[in-house]
């Protein structure tokens, strides 16, 4: 899986944003992921739903950017679900 690169895409479904993460989320695209991740405009959304279900790799860095945002989200009265987790991922998310 080495130079597998991470993505991150949004967009709107009706009132919902919608976050799609894919590829590698680890320590070697955290940078590039945090930058893109504070850039995401929740403003007028009422939900948030990160689609993980094109994670290949996940690492605590990528966990942590993850639960992060969640509750940025949260905390700013946007509920948010994390939709299509992998079983192998599931450790890595709960232990963060």
């Amino acid at each position: 899986m080495a130079g597998m690169r991470a993505g991150l895409d949004s967009q709107r479904r009706d009132d919902t944003l919608v976050i799609t993460a894919s590829g590698a989320w680890t320590i070697a695209s955290a940078r590039d992921l945090d930058d893109r991740l504070r850039q995401l405009q929740p403003a007028g959304a009422h939900a948030a739903e990160f689609d993980l279900s094109g994670l290949d790799t996940l690492d605590t860095a990528g966990a942590w950017l993850l639960e992060r945002t969640k509750l940025a989200f949260d905390h700013a009265g946007i509920p948010t679900a994390m939709l299509g987790v992998k079983p192998m991922h599931e450790p890595m998310l709960n232990k963060i």
